[in-house]
Parts: C-alpha cells; sequence; structure tokens
C-alpha cells in the first residue's frame, strides 16, 4: 500500500511487492464482495480510500501550481496574474 500511496501504479506496486496481477485483482474483487472482515476485505478498503486521497492531491498540487485550467482567484474573485500577467 505504501508504494501506490506513494504515486506508483496499481500495476506497479504489485509487480515490486511480488503478487502476480490477476490473482491481486481477483482478490481486490473477492475482498470487495465479503461480507467478512477479513485481510482482502480490508485491502479492498484501503484501496478504494488511498486512491480517493491519491486523486484529491492531485487536483490540490495541480490547482497549488496554478493549473491553466484552475485559474487562482483571490478572496475577491479577481484572478490572480504572475509578474508576466498570466
Amino acid at each position: 500500500m505504501r508504494t501506490f500511496s506513494q504515486g506508483a501504479y496499481i500495476e506497479t506496486a504489485v509487480a515490486y511487492c511480488g503478487i502476480c496481477k490477476d490473482t491481486f485483482y481477483r482478490s481486490l474483487r473477492d475482498g470487495a464482495r465479503s461480507q467478512e472482515d477479513c485481510l482482502t476485505k480490508k485491502l479492498s478498503d484501503a484501496l478504494w480510500v488511498t486512491q480517493a486521497e491519491i486523486r484529491d492531491l492531485k487536483i490540490i498540487d495541480k490547482a497549488a501550481q496554478g493549473s491553466p485550467d484552475i485559474p487562482a482567484r483571490d478572496e475577491a474573485g479577481n484572478l490572480i496574474l504572475d509578474a508576466q500577467g498570466f
């Protein structure tokens, strides 16, 4: 989970851990369907939470960098431009 949460793709993180991709996805599906509080259920739940956190951090990072599609604005709603007028 640490490798994945540091930004690696799922397949990369799984390969790094020495787990077959098909085995991982089968366990993930089984865990998502499980009604028991088992290890695969916990893994499935943790993976979805981690994916959401990574997605949110990417959005925050993009906004902090002043991405062109997410313009920076002040409290009054005015665009904030840099020294070059961008």
